[in-house]
């Protein structure tokens, strides 16, 4: 079992180029970290600051801008960068996960994020620790998706990110009460959002993102990582479309399951940490990232009460559950 504040950033992002070969569409990631002729965009996320440089202008939405910063130590670099070809990975390479509008590929012992749209790559994402490299043929195919979806940091692999510093990001409503996260999760359709505008209606609770929550130890300094537990907002979100750079202490992770009848329960712990695990973004395919993942919420259930709320969606819902975790 982890000990208690532990360090949990890992190298879990680290390479080796002698483990891994050399890379067909470059050579060396850090020559592109630093051009004179580009854009960039500064964010401050989950207390982790990442910056994204351009030759192109980065579309963003309006509200992501509340994120954005001008600290100078700078923990994650995404760079965007012209390649004439993208054969020599993706002509030798295996799938090894398949999503909405990506996959995941492994090429010359590397993994990559390929981005498509209409059966074909606009772009090509590779990790390399704490620098990252987008790869993308044609400017105008980035630019229009980045209009589309106005989410540049969704090149960035940003589960594996967080999980370096000891963060995972989970499905769930986060509201902030009188200064305290609460995180409401539960699978789609099943009122966690409701239940969240049943705190902001009747207690004056802010909804910080109807659909995503970072959580992790708070940062204390650049190199110590051992603060209480912290929910955090991020510049992204689902249907919702609520999100606010807020953050505080987590107070408690809810799981709803609906019923006729209000009350609460504590699970015990192996009940708590799988019906956590489930609403967590995964990289179901890669050992070592879900072997940190299943660490880090052994330590976060060991710090922070779970419950579980049988509820309806009315008002005495949300009484039961302020009871339960005030009281």
């Amino acid at each position: 079992m982890p000990k208690d504040k532990e360090d949990y950033r890992t190298d879990s992002l680290s390479t080796d180029t002698e483990d891994y070969g050399t890379d067909p569409l470059s050579t060396d990631i850090e020559d592109h970290l630093t051009p004179t002729d580009t854009y960039s965009i500064t964010y401050q996320i989950a207390d982790i600051v990442i910056r994204l440089y351009s030759s192109f202008p980065l579309i963003d939405s309006v509200n992501a801008s509340t994120f954005y910063t001008e600290e100078e130590h700078i923990d994650f670099t995404l760079t965007f960068e012209k390649t004439e070809d993208y054969s020599e990975a993706i002509n030798d390479y295996e799938i090894i996960a398949e999503g909405l509008g990506e996959n995941v590929l492994v090429s010359h012992g590397r993994e990559y994020r390929n981005f498509i749209y209409q059966n074909a790559t606009y772009a090509m994402t590779r990790m390399n620790g704490q620098t990252a490299c987008c790869y993308y043929q044609y400017e105008d195919a980035v630019h229009d998706m980045m209009k589309r979806f106005r989410r540049p940091l969704s090149f960035c692999c940003l589960e594996q990110l967080m999980l370096h510093y000891g963060r995972i990001i989970l499905h769930s409503s986060h509201i902030n009460y009188k200064g305290d996260s609460i995180v409401i999760s539960a699978p789609s359709g099943t009122g966690k959002s409701t239940h969240a505008d049943l705190w902001e209606k009747y207690y004056g609770a802010t909804v910080v993102n109807g659909d995503r929550s970072i959580i992790g130890r708070k940062r204390i300094s650049s190199e110590d990582f051992s603060g209480d537990y912290h929910a955090y907002g991020l510049p992204m979100c689902g249907s919702s479309n609520i999100f606010r750079n807020m953050e505080g202490r987590l107070k408690a992770i809810v799981v709803i399951r609906q019923s006729e009848d209000n009350h609460v329960e504590r699970p015990n712990r192996m009940a708590a940490f799988r019906y956590i695990l489930s609403e967590t973004t995964q990289n179901s395919w890669n050992p070592a990232y879900m072997d940190q993942l299943m660490n880090l919420i052994e330590d976060l259930i060991s710090q922070v009460p779970v419950y579980v709320l049988y509820c309806n969606m009315d008002r005495s819902a949300a009484d039961c559950l302020h009871d339960a975790i005030y009281s």
